[in-house]
């Protein structure tokens, strides 16, 4: 239970933009988590995901993919591969791959776990399409435009009608299908309203 409080401290204090702060607290609760519960257990590896997450946070990804990499190892062995814990540490993991300039690695890895959750949550579900806005961000940086602006035009209708269109993850995804997409192809009258758009409902 102590360990429970001083994790959503560290929740917490990540969430007020202090990532180095929270990574520290995060750490303690790894180390103290694997003695008392063990490593393999689920909280013990929802902390060493979040250690990872730290990492990643502060500019650290290539340790942030150790990191990861352990969690979906001892998840899978766990829970299993399509268990929505080890489905959470692959899609960190996959982040962590794309500022490592291994995209085609990270795409992949994404698709892989946009399968899984839709077998597993179902196509609408919002883990689901946070995965494919992922997948979208990640071609629309390889420049594959055409591609990423479809799984974009499909994902964002859902966002808006599953988390609402002043979710975070809805912005987001409106300021990215502008930037990345329009702006980089040349429609700068389409990235514009969109933009307004998003800038509005902000």
């Amino acid at each position: 239970g102590t360990l429970a409080v001083l994790n959503t401290l560290a929740v917490t204090v990540d969430n007020q933009a202090r990532p180095a702060e929270a990574l520290e607290i995060h750490r303690q609760v790894l180390e103290k988590r694997r003695r008392v519960l063990g490593p393999d257990d689920p909280e013990s590896l929802w902390s060493l995901n979040n250690v990872g997450w730290g990492l990643f946070n502060t500019g650290r990804p290539a340790e942030a993919e150790k990191l990861f990499r352990e969690a979906v190892e001892r998840s899978v062995r766990v829970h299993g591969k399509d268990h929505p814990d080890t489905l959470w540490f692959r899609q960190n993991l996959a982040w962590a791959l794309d500022p490592l300039g291994r995209l085609p690695e990270a795409e992949a890895m994404e698709r892989e776990v946009i399968e899984a959750r839709r077998r597993v949550l179902g196509p609408d579900h919002a883990d689901t399409l946070a995965t494919e806005s992922a997948l979208a961000r990640m071609l629309a940086q390889d420049k594959h435009y055409d591609e990423a602006e479809g799984i974009y035009s499909s994902v964002l209708p859902e966002l808006r009608r599953v988390r609402g269109a002043g979710h975070p993850g809805t912005l987001s995804t409106m300021e990215t299908l502008a930037s990345t997409i329009y702006w980089e192809t040349g429609r700068l009258d389409e990235a514009e309203r969109m933009l307004v758009d998003t800038y509005e409902t902000a």
